[in-house]
């Protein structure tokens, strides 16, 4: 059975199913990502309150649009999440009033609504996915690179084989989608040019992604992604 519909003049939008739960990510503070202005977290590391933190659009525009400026956005996976950046908070919530899916083209994931209610706070590695935690402290890692660390990883990722690397992140890339990988990378990536580690950049890259769709792609091919990295700094544990 189809869900009921919400009327307006211009557009009919499906009324949310009660009990609907998606995915808001935020910064350390508890703002959003797009504005910087909208709180999805009581002040001063307050406690979600018992029902729910409530958060509603200062100037809410008509429902169904699709400008931003208009409607709070969240998403119906937590690897989708976009515009958001790590560090990150990740935050169950629930929409409050109708919903739509402003660009189902560009962001099927994406969902837009007047106000939501926060439900509770979740792990925020699982923004990456299953091996989110792994992802997160491969980030964390990077930063702490010694400078042999950086010289025995640059010599171990020109080791390994181009043709076989490549098909490998090509394999690894097809599985991938929505923001966590351009997000995953594009951190760890600032933070190796942060602590000029640029020759590093290559292996950080591929142990990343190879992390990010373990469960997707072949045994081998996550062997040849992640190699270098194991072979130099460890295993990854998390």
């Amino acid at each position: 059975m189809r869900p009921p519909v919400v009327e307006t003049p211009d557009v009919k939008v499906p009324a949310t199913p009660v009990g609907s739960r998606f995915f808001k990510a935020v910064d350390r503070a508890g703002f959003d990502f797009h504005s910087g202005t909208v709180r999805w977290l009581p002040a001063d590391g307050a406690p979600i309150p018992e029902g729910g933190w409530l958060v509603e659009h200062p100037k809410p525009g008509p429902i169904g649009a699709g400008s931003a400026r208009g409607y709070l956005s969240s998403a119906s996976v937590e690897t989708d999440c976009t515009g958001f950046l790590w560090p990150a908070r990740l935050l169950l919530v629930e929409p409050v009033g109708a919903m739509w899916t402003p660009h189902p083209d560009e962001f099927p994931r994406k969902r837009a609504a007047h106000a939501w209610r926060v439900v509770r706070e979740l792990p925020a590695w699982r923004l990456f996915g299953p091996q989110g935690r792994q992802v997160a402290a491969i980030i964390e890692q990077t930063a702490h690179l010694t400078s042999t660390q950086i010289e025995d990883l640059s010599d171990a990722w020109d080791a390994a084989q181009l043709a076989v690397r490549v098909d490998a992140r090509l394999a690894a890339y097809d599985a991938t989608c929505g923001s966590a990988r351009l997000v995953a990378y594009g951190t760890a990536r600032d933070t190796a040019l942060g602590a000029a580690q640029l020759a590093v950049l290559g292996a950080v890259r591929d142990v990343v992604i190879g992390w990010l769709v373990k469960d997707l792609i072949s045994v081998e091919d996550f062997r040849t992604l992640t190699g270098p990295w194991e072979q130099v700094v460890g295993r990854v544990i998390a």
